[in-house]
């Protein structure tokens, strides 16, 4: 407990670590609510099934990948926050091109632009994390921050629950409106050095 506790306070204390807790959490808030929508839009709007939404989630996965491998040999040290936040942006920029698919195949090549937003969002964000991070504190400080980062991910899926029945457009609109209030925070909460 007393480990779990000062790895806490760590985290707190490190303005990039509680910057990338504020900002990540809020954009995964988002992603929670687009995880909920997108099945309810192809179910209901889109006329697909199960199979189509675990298609299109699973290309956003690939997609994620392929991106991840490439944007790792790119160095982005002094430019985190701006990496971040385009990454946060054309994600919210994907969810809301979803809504106005007119098919399933359009709302495919969307979701594939989102897995390769995922990309510079996820090594930014680790490499952040760890180049900010005494080495002392890593292990400590990561399962911290990384928990903190993935708390808004069930906050949004229970929000997005709540409203997806009566608007789907809503859950998708909050989801933009988030990711683009999650690349702001990321400008103010997580200091530039």
């Amino acid at each position: 407990m007393s480990d779990a506790w000062a790895g806490l306070l760590y985290t707190w204390r490190n303005r990039t670590l509680r910057g990338l807790g504020i900002s990540v959490s809020t954009a995964n808030i988002a992603n929670g609510l687009f995880y909920i929508g997108l099945p309810v839009f192809v179910l209901s709007r889109l006329g697909g099934g199960a199979a189509e939404v675990g298609q299109l989630f699973a290309l956003m996965g690939v997609t994620a990948a392929v991106s991840v491998l490439f944007v790792g040999r790119v160095g982005t040290e002094g430019r985190e926050r701006p990496f971040l936040a385009a990454a946060m942006v054309l994600t919210g920029i994907g969810y809301g091109a979803v809504l106005f698919s007119p098919n399933l195949l359009f709302a495919a090549l969307v979701m594939a632009v989102i897995g390769l937003a995922t990309g510079p969002f996820d090594v930014v964000l680790f490499t952040l994390r760890q180049r900010r991070t005494d080495p002392a504190w890593l292990g400590r400080a990561f399962a911290v921050s990384m928990s903190l980062n993935f708390i808004g991910f069930p906050v949004g899926t229970a929000i997005g629950g709540a409203i997806a029945a009566g608007s789907v457009e809503a859950v998708f609109a909050a989801a933009v409106a988030l990711t683009v209030i999650a690349a702001a925070i990321t400008f103010f909460a997580v200091p530039k050095e």
